[in-house]
């Protein structure tokens, strides 16, 4: 049976317990309740400024959120339907013996997972207009389950303006010893202009702090053939969503889809992994 398209978009705020969350949950009490009433603050605040940009905001039960997770392994389940016992029947068996792929046992037949990543190095160098993600949301031909996350991890101002800096320099020089080898094709000269545009966005004042970007994409297919064609029109979405370069998760499947699940209890952040 084909699977009719749906577009859902949700929201994983996570929170850091660092040194600076510590001092400032002191002003809440002690323990874990001071942290709690601190998250409680900082999400009132997210769903604040979301509503001043004309978004709406609803939070998902325990229920309704195995529910997503389960829909987001399984295409056949629907997507607004709770799981009753809560996140522990929230994932699905599977099966990574394949390390191009990875099979879940959905409820009526299998699905051959994959899942690709991007980073901010496998994106074209030029300015990128707002909806540069359009085509692979939106305008993927043919019938193939897919979900997108996009992760942003915001960076302080003093320290991103500091890495700016050096990316400025750095590519100031490579575009230098460039134009002293060769004819240039342009690429030194957009990812130059990148460097200052971050270097002008970031100016003390200008109330813009830093972000380290990355996204991942997991699709899945009925089938051995049909995963390759989804493979062949995934990668002609990517291309016109300025996407230059898919990193798969080969071998790690696993890991693949579950970082493109929106799972936000307990997971930790670990370089390179989740």
């Amino acid at each position: 049976p084909q699977i009719a398209e749906q577009h859902r978009t949700w929201l994983v705020v996570t929170m850091p317990i660092t040194p600076a969350w510590a001092s400032r949950a002191k002003d809440y009490g002690r323990g874990d309740q001071a942290d709690l009433l601190l998250a409680v603050e900082q999400l009132r605040t997210v769903e604040r400024r979301a509503q001043a940009e004309g978004i709406q905001l609803r939070a998902l039960s325990e229920t309704q959120l195995a529910g997503v997770i389960r829909a987001l392994q399984d295409p056949d389940q629907p997507l607004d339907q709770p799981i009753p016992a809560g996140m522990s029947q929230a994932f699905l068996p599977w099966d990574d013996g394949a390390p191009k792929h990875l099979i879940v046992q959905g409820s009526v037949r299998d699905w051959y997972t994959r899942t690709a990543y991007v980073r901010g190095t496998g994106l074209s160098g030029q300015e990128l207009p707002p909806d540069f993600l359009r085509p692979v949301i939106t305008a993927v031909q043919g019938s193939v389950p897919r979900t997108i996350t996009t992760s942003i991890n915001l960076v302080p101002a003093p320290r991103a303006r500091r890495t700016a800096k050096s990316h400025a320099a750095r590519d100031r020089a490579s575009m230098r010893s460039e134009a002293e080898r060769t004819v240039s094709d342009g690429s030194a000269e957009t990812q130059a202009a990148g460097s200052y545009q971050r270097m002008q966005d970031l100016t003390p004042g200008s109330g813009i702090n830093g972000a380290n970007w990355s996204m991942a994409i997991s699709y899945a297919a009925s089938s051995p053939e049909e995963l390759a064609s989804a493979n062949d029109l995934i990668g002609s979405a990517t291309d016109a969503s300025f996407i230059t370069r898919l990193t798969y998760a080969d071998r790690d499947h696993q890991t693949g889809l579950t970082t493109c699940l929106p799972v936000g209890l307990g997971i930790r952040a670990e370089k390179g992994r989740l």
